[in-house]
């Protein structure tokens, strides 16, 4: 599947998304991340032929579907409300695009039976139930079914998870990207949740404003982030303004107000102005602090008992706070509120993330900043 130079202004005035471009692989598990109103639904919908575009093309398998009608595209969507059909039992709801189809009886009878064994609902017990006398995550699961019964080249997912609770979600987080890799069918997955995103996908496209901003797969996506809003958004991030100030033996001098920061000085230029993403994880609290290039001061403000780890801000002595997310099982025990402690990072902990202007990313249009109240 991919979309070129895709465009939609609304109203003659509102732009949803701008010139995105993306090609995913057959058998992929693509998801669009980015916060609500970014685009990424509408991005889905004119994929599946639901919202036309102003510009640009649609191309699934190979063919140009963007002036298509839905039912001739070869997609099926699973929307964020389901929309199943309350007055049909669970296997009227399955085999409605089946019977638009017009396919023979004997075979959406076969084939309902197959999606519902697909998605652990054997047909005995729940073929003909009616809506109303499933649970959410039964309805989850119907709605799957009956997206994936017409044996499409590309499933479309907006948001389908949103209303279950936290347990329910996890589960059918990992139940669907089991189901996707044994049948093998291309998956676009649309969510604001940056853990499903990571916990799901080959391959994640965070957009911001109607633009891509980086296209990667999680690893890439958390540990090398291309642009500022990416970096704050995927996770929790320190983010630091800084200055190059002095260039040394494969290392840079850095400063920010009274902090002097270590980092690597690959590509850094003397004067130049740019951001360091530390992620929470990567500073280092107590005596773990103190064989670090970059160490400070400070006193714990806040303190997030989370169960295996507990997330505390620092107040630096010099000046902007920090956070850092430290392991139970290595501090022994939570950290109060009003402690002074060393914190640090080392140098290769940092990401450099240069301004919009330098980034490639930012040739798609400038991120807008993020609010963080670890930012420095």
């Amino acid at each position: 599947m991919e979309v070129r130079d895709l465009t939609k202004v609304f109203d003659n005035s509102v732009v949803a998304v701008r010139g995105v471009s993306f090609g995913v692989e057959k058998g992929s598990f693509f998801t669009l991340l980015g916060p609500s109103g970014s685009g990424k639904s509408t991005i889905l919908r004119m994929i599946g032929g639901l919202e036309r575009p102003s510009k640009g093309r649609v191309f699934i398998g190979g063919k140009d579907v963007t002036r298509l009608p839905p039912y001739e595209r070869d997609t099926s969507m699973v929307f964020q409300g389901l929309a199943l059909f309350p007055h049909l039992t669970v296997s009227g709801n399955i085999g409605f695009g089946l019977r638009m189809r017009k396919v023979p009886k004997d075979v959406i009878a076969k084939r309902v039976e197959e999606a519902l064994d697909l998605v652990a609902l054997p047909h005995k017990r729940y073929g003909e139930r009616r809506i109303n006398q499933i649970s959410g995550g039964e309805r989850q699961r119907v709605a799957l079914a009956r997206a994936l019964v017409t044996e499409p080249q590309v499933l479309l997912l907006d948001e389908p998870f949103g209303a279950l609770d936290l347990k329910l979600r996890k589960q059918m987080q990992v139940e669907t990207k089991k189901l996707q890799r044994t049948l093998g069918i291309t998956f676009v997955f649309v969510t604001h949740d940056q853990e499903e995103a990571l916990t799901m996908s080959n391959i994640i496209g965070v957009i911001n404003r109607g633009r891509i901003e980086q296209m990667g797969d999680s690893h890439e996506i958390y540990e090398r982030p291309a642009t500022k809003f990416v970096a704050g958004f995927i996770g929790e991030a320190n983010i630091i303004r800084a200055n190059v100030a002095e260039l040394r033996t494969g290392n840079a001098l850095m400063k920010h107000d009274r902090l002097e920061i270590v980092a690597p000085a690959e590509g850094l230029s003397v004067g130049e102005e740019l951001f360091l993403s530390v992620r929470p994880e990567k500073v280092r609290v107590g005596s773990a602090a103190d064989g670090c290039a970059n160490r400070f001061e400070g006193t714990i403000v806040d303190e997030v008992y989370v169960g295996l780890s507990s997330k505390v801000t620092i107040q630096l002595d010099l000046g902007g706070r920090l956070i850092s997310r430290v392991s139970i099982a290595d501090i022994g025990q939570s950290i109060p509120i009003g402690s002074h402690v060393a914190v640090g990072w080392d140098p290769g902990n940092a990401i450099i993330i240069r301004p919009p202007s330098e980034t490639v990313a930012s040739r798609l249009g400038k991120s807008p900043s993020v609010p963080m109240r670890s930012s420095l």
